[in-house]
């Protein structure tokens, strides 16, 4: 496990607050009305044991009962009493940016961390996996030269060295596979996030010890969710501007 002094480079996250404060306010960006309270960590889609055996139910338990429950908690710790109190996650994101206040910045950064969790869940789904739909699969071929391609993309960059997520995204038109640090996030400046896998190693260690590769092959195989990644091409949904 990291140790707490490496999770975060302080200059480097206030840095990059700023261009995530402008992909919330992009008029594109699936995020821009999302209203979910941090005080309530959304349920799951689907049954804890649903995605087994790829990712299994005491993982997904531990993951999410007790990592992703946690950010929620220290969320709504931090805005108590403070002007953050009736906010969402991304509403935070948005006003917290650049603090360099302590309380501020960590209100900010305990936002993105369950924000990250929240996506990754509905970037799985059981019986998931290998090629998009012929949409998704189109700009793929346009814009990363295949799904073979994107795939040792993807790869290549989860299996680099600590921990982070990596990341599908959409920008003008085309599509880019990127990777973050630790607890950053790729709500960059005009670019929407599509899909993220979570390479922290409470993902996956207790299924895969240290072989990260297998779980990462696992998940491209068998659980990306590409209807939630052609509905964020689309745009907002609805629900997920409720």
């Amino acid at each position: 496990m990291e140790n707490i002094k490496s999770i975060v480079d302080r200059r480097n996250f206030v840095k990059s607050a700023g261009a995530v404060a402008g992909a919330l306010l992009f008029s594109g960006n699936i995020f821009a009305k999302q209203t979910n309270k941090p005080l309530v960590q959304p349920p799951l889609p689907y049954a804890l044991d649903a995605l087994e055996p790829h990712v299994s139910e005491k993982t997904l338990n531990l993951h999410y009962n007790r990592h992703h429950k946690g950010y929620y908690k220290l969320v709504s710790r931090q805005v108590t009493g403070t002007q953050y109190h009736d906010s969402s996650l991304a509403e935070i994101i948005r006003k917290a940016h650049g603090s360099i206040d302590g309380v501020e910045e960590a209100t900010f950064y305990m936002a993105l961390l369950a924000w990250n969790h929240d996506f990754y869940w509905k970037s799985m789904k059981p019986q998931g996996g290998g090629k998009p739909g012929e949409n998704c699969a189109t700009m793929i071929d346009a814009s990363l030269g295949g799904y073979d391609t994107f795939r040792k993309k993807f790869k290549r960059e989860a299996m680099k060295p600590g921990s982070g997520w990596v990341w599908l995204v959409h920008e003008g038109g085309k599509l880019s596979v990127v990777r973050t640090t630790y607890h950053d996030t790729a709500l960059l400046k005009e670019k929407t996030p599509l899909l993220t896998i979570d390479v922290w190693e409470h993902a996956y260690y207790l299924d895969y010890k240290d072989d990260k590769e297998k779980y990462v092959d696992a998940y491209l195989d068998n659980l990306v969710n590409w209807d939630f990644v052609e509905s964020n091409i689309k745009g907002p949904t609805q629900k997920s501007e409720k």
